[in-house]
This record gives structure tokens, sequence and C-alpha cells, in this order.
């Protein structure tokens, strides 16, 4: 049964020709024919950066992320906009992202384990 998913894609352009702004990634995102609505989808901008977070419906994360990937590819074709590397993708449930956002406003996420000032324990090689 097909499900809600929250799929981030960030793409950079350094040491790429060609120059993505602001309003291409507005355009860009417009292009993907996402629903906004929700509050599943948005965008990041800097000179050399730019991530999309978009909303998709689909069986399960791997075709989330294959259906907005393929999405993004066509989008840039039809925009004429320049094919930056993908350097990340994420798939969230919209219950993880809402949890990811109300611990960032908390900011107390955990850091290594279960204690923020837990420290890992060196290890010894053996021979």
């Amino acid at each position: 049964m097909p499900g809600q998913w929250i799929v981030l894609v960030e793409a950079t352009g350094a040491g790429l020709s060609g120059r993505v702004d602001r309003d291409d990634v507005l355009r860009l995102l417009a292009a993907l024919g996402r629903d906004c609505g929700g509050g599943g989808c948005g965008a990041l901008h800097s000179s050399d950066r730019y991530a999309l977070q978009v909303t998709a419906t689909a069986s399960g994360p791997v075709e989330a992320l294959f259906g907005v990937l393929s999405s993004w590819s066509d989008a840039l074709l039809e925009l004429a906009l320049p094919t930056w590397e993908v350097v990340r993708t994420e798939v969230l449930t919209p219950e993880e992202l809402e949890r990811d956002e109300r611990n960032r406003l908390r900011g107390d996420m955990p850091i290594l384990g279960s204690g923020a000032g837990a420290r890992p324990r060196p290890r010894r090689c053996r021979r």
C-alpha cells in the first residue's frame, strides 16, 4: 500500500561549470510538481549547493527515492539547468521528519549513544 515519504536531495556544483541561482531552485521545486501544502517540501540554496525536500507517494523508501530522482533529472532537462552532482539523499516518513524537527528545536538529541557526555573507548589492536 502506498504511503507518504519525505525525500531530501542535495546537489553540489563545486568544481563544475554551470550556475544555479535561488530562482532556478524555486523553478526546479515547482517543476517537480510536488504539493507543499502539507509542509513536506522546501528548498535551500547557496552559491555551490542546493537541497530539495519533497513529499512523494510510493510503496516504500526506495521507490520514493527513485521517483524523486527521476523527476529531478527530467526537470533539470526541461528547465535547461546544469546537472550538479548528488551528494546526499535521505528518505523519511512524515513522522520521522516531525520527530527530528521537535528534537532539533529542543536541542537535546543524544550524541555518541545514550549520554551526551559519553565517549567511545579506544580499542587496542590485537596482534
